[in-house]
């Protein structure tokens, strides 16, 4: 399945568009911040649709069907100011964010919102994207300065 998002930052709405046959189109009203920079659709196990939001020095993953607010993951849970700037996931119910100020991803149980793993490279100066490559496990990051760099995943 794929899934298009479409944002409407003014209204605070978001629509998806479910890519299958019959098409179908969704308008959330969802209490998105007004500094939202960064959207995410998740599959994830046992949970399903989600849409993950990033704020300065937060996470917000609300579940698409119902437009519940499932998750925050703020200052307090990461421990420090932080930069969420993109966010992918795995098929384990995994969530990894790339903290853009920090310089480190950090890898997030989608479930509780709590920190799996936390690390830092020198080839992650101000990581501002993120995808996840099922097939290799790892993680593909784009810097600021436009350098990809790709991370296995061992857990």
């Amino acid at each position: 399945m794929h899934v298009v998002l479409i944002v409407y930052p003014r209204i605070k709405k978001v629509s998806y568009l479910i890519l299958q046959v019959p098409f179908r189109l969704v308008v959330l009203q969802m209490k998105l911040g007004m500094d939202a920079r960064y959207l995410c659709y998740c599959d994830l196990p046992g949970i399903g649709g989600t849409l993950v939001a990033t704020e300065t020095n937060k996470l917000s993953m609300f579940i698409m069907e119902s437009e519940e607010l499932m998750l925050e993951v703020g200052v307090k849970e990461v421990g420090s100011p932080w930069e969420p700037k993109a966010v992918c996931s795995d098929d384990r119910g995994r969530l990894y964010v790339a903290d853009h100020d920090n310089n480190r991803i950090i890898v997030l149980a989608a479930a509780s919102g709590s920190i799996l793993q936390e690390f830092k490279h020198e080839q992650l100066e101000k990581p501002q994207d993120i995808c996840w490559h099922e097939g290799s496990k790892s993680i593909i990051v784009g810097t600021k300065d436009r350098k990809i760099s790709v991370f296995h995943i061992e857990f």
